[in-house]
């Protein structure tokens, strides 16, 4: 429930903005017990009134039932209550199924669920839910061992292609509702749902190991084919209910599927070190490596922005698939040049982060982008061994974001 002494600030200054505005908000409904009816958004979960929904005209005797898409907005209460609801009326879906997916959800992509909650459609929302905590649990599978994870992730794969899923996998609590919901969806959403699950766990089988750990890589080559594998396929698997709800059959030129979860990885992976490539050598520094390896990765960004602009026409998705690729980019510009980064813990600050994943509209977003990267590209040194690569896939970017992402909403 919003309390004002529990959000961050930057989630009290959303709410009062959208109770001085009076925008309409999306999310849906969580509980309609007597005394308790909540409705969750991106922005909290608020109380609200039966008394507040609009009659639906084609539903004129239903009652609010848990999993309902809605709109709503926030009243000058306090606490702020969501009043003047209008509900969409759904497929009919277990309540205790979406309760369960949507707790794990939240554990499996922590600030970023809320993105999913402003997803326009229920059965749009619930493929990305069930598809985000499957890779979680995939994740928490291979975590430490591939090779001791490889008959687990195949019993899921087995079970997912009948239809059920196992209970507790991967240290989760609750998982055997993930099938429940699935059960759900229209056949149409459900099979891309089962196909993009068994294509991640055949890309993550296909991992080259040793005896008892995942090979790491040596070359450039194994080393983006590693990421593929890990972090493409997740990407590329929740492409699949985006294209669906979309209609969409081809991609656009240059635009690739799998790029932003590489990007997004690679990101994480120079922050954390978790794979050290390449090794520092006798003729390079630590800095030259970082290099290598930021330059490697921006190489996702021209690809993952083609992807970003065929999603410009629905504001939810692109603010969905673009706001990982700005964080993950921002993440490697800020690390370029900075000493802190060849320690753990170097890139965006909270600060930063929080400001990112609160922009309004879909320019904004851009707008910092394109500004972040004309910042870079005019502190490269001409010099530095590496410039010329940096400096076109920076050119390429800002090309794609000033062409192909343009006239987008405003306000």
């Amino acid at each position: 429930m919003f309390d004002a002494g529990a959000e961050d600030e930057a989630t009290r200054k959303k709410v009062l903005l959208l109770i001085r505005s009076q925008r309409r908000v999306r999310g849906f409904v969580t509980c309609v017990d007597e005394g308790q009816c909540t409705i969750r958004s991106g922005c909290g979960e608020f109380k609200f009134d039966k008394r507040s929904v609009k009659v639906n005209k084609n539903h004129p005797l239903r009652e609010p039932q848990v999993g309902d898409a809605c709109e709503f907005r926030l009243s000058h209460s306090i606490p702020p209550t969501a009043v003047s609801i209008r509900i969409s009326v759904p497929k009919q879906h277990s309540a205790e199924a979406i309760r369960t997916c949507y707790t794990l959800l939240d554990e499996a992509c922590g600030p970023m669920s809320p993105l999913i909650y402003q997803l326009p459609s229920a059965d749009l929302r619930h493929s990305i839910c069930i598809l985000s905590v499957v890779t979680r649990i995939q994740d928490n599978i291979t975590e430490g061992s591939l090779l001791r994870g490889l008959d687990k992730i195949a019993e899921i794969s087995q079970a997912v292609a009948k239809g059920v899923f196992p209970d507790d996998a991967g240290g989760l609590k609750g998982t055997s509702q993930v099938g429940s919901l699935m059960s759900t969806l229209p056949e149409s959403h459900r099979n891309v749902v089962v196909q993009a699950i068994l294509f991640r766990s055949s890309e993550l089988l296909s991992i080259p190991m040793q005896v008892d750990e995942p090979e790491i890589p040596t070359t450039e080559m194994d080393f983006d084919l590693y990421f593929r594998k890990a972090a493409g396929s997740q990407s590329f698997a929740i492409s699949r209910p985006i294209f669906e709800h979309l209609g969409l059959t081809e991609l656009a030129d240059g635009a690739d599927t799998c790029a932003p979860g590489m990007l997004m990885l690679k990101a994480h992976n120079i922050r954390t070190h978790t794979i050290t490539w390449p090794q520092k050598s006798s003729s390079s520094s630590s800095l030259e490596c970082l290099h290598h390896q930021i330059c490697n990765a921006l190489q996702h960004l021209p690809p993952a922005l083609c992807y970003v602009s065929m999603l410009k026409h629905d504001d939810a998705l692109f603010s969905f698939v673009s706001i990982p690729v700005i964080l993950s980019a921002c993440t490697l510009y800020v690390l370029w040049g900075s000493h802190s980064a060849l320690h753990r813990g170097g890139g965006l600050s909270r600060v930063e982060a929080s400001k990112i994943l609160n922009l309004r509209y879909p320019s904004l977003l851009v707008t910092y982008l394109r500004d972040a990267t004309i910042r870079l590209r005019g502190s490269v040194d001409a010099a530095h061994p590496r410039a010329d690569y940096l400096l076109s896939l920076l050119g390429e970017s800002l090309a794609i974001l000033d062409k192909d992402i343009a006239g987008l909403k405003t306000g």
